[in-house]
């Protein structure tokens, strides 16, 4: 199956057309978890001007990134996305959680990143090496930055022990860096799993003790005040003796 555009690209084609001083203000952030899971948080800030030079609205611009959505969703990544505007600038921000350093190459380096993973010492790292796409050269400003367990190395500046920045970075960017420790993408879904089994089960052994049979009335017994035979409650005489009762 054919790699479908990055929606990045389709926004960054146009940087290319945009007089200098007019570009976009790129700033992308991914966090590495454990068994190749991660989770990308993007924006993307442009001027109107933008869509005027696309011949393009802001209406058909998200129609085309509900298309894209969806093509990420379909190849298993949960996508939230949101658009607002601030004076003249048109915002996009994006959130993606998937598995798959390859989905995470297409939908967030446009395919033009080499991120693996090897163990080293019993530990799993990410290899990570990057050159930005030339679509970015017309940006005003882009920001990559990336999170894990620790930095192992890197070319770009290093923040704190996990995480690692570069801005506005001129050539490749290199990173080696372990996998976060915590809840990722593969982790989520199997918490949610366990509490959902754990849930009916507990629903189940609740129904199952709480059950109580439908009570019985006690048959009554009658009997003749004259000469005690037995009778039915609805007995009016005794068969026996004839007394009224």
């Amino acid at each position: 199956m054919p790699k479908q555009s990055s929606l990045f690209l389709y926004f960054l084609i146009a940087v290319t057309f945009i007089l200098a001083g007019c570009g976009a203000d790129i700033d992308r952030r991914v966090t590495f978890y454990r068994d190749e899971a991660w989770k990308a948080e993007m924006e993307i800030r442009f001027p109107a001007d933008l869509v005027a030079l696309l011949a393009a609205s802001p209406e058909s611009l998200e129609a085309e990134i509900a298309q894209q959505v969806a093509e990420w969703e379909a190849e298993g990544a949960q996508v939230k996305w949101n658009s607002s505007r601030e004076d003249a600038t048109l915002i996009y921000t994006f959130e993606v959680e998937s598995e798959g350093l390859e989905l995470l190459n297409e939908i967030v380096f446009e395919d033009n990143a080499t991120i693996t993973a090897t163990e080293v010492d019993g530990r799993r790292q990410i290899n990570f090496s990057y050159f930005g796409s030339r679509n970015l050269v017309g940006a005003n400003s882009d920001t990559l930055t990336l999170q894990g367990g620790e930095i192992i190395s890197s070319n770009g500046e290093k923040l704190n022990n996990g995480t690692v920045q570069w801005a506005n970075a001129n050539g490749r960017m290199n990173a080696v860096l372990t996998e976060k420790s915590g809840s990722g993408f593969a982790t989520f879904f199997l918490i949610v799993l366990v509490l959902g089994g754990l849930g009916g089960g507990f629903w189940y052994y609740r129904q199952k003790n709480s059950y109580s049979p439908p009570q019985v009335a006690p048959v009554q017994t009658a009997f003749c005040a004259n000469c005690g035979t037995q009778l039915s409650p609805q007995a009016k005489f005794c068969p026996t003796c004839g007394y009224k009762q």
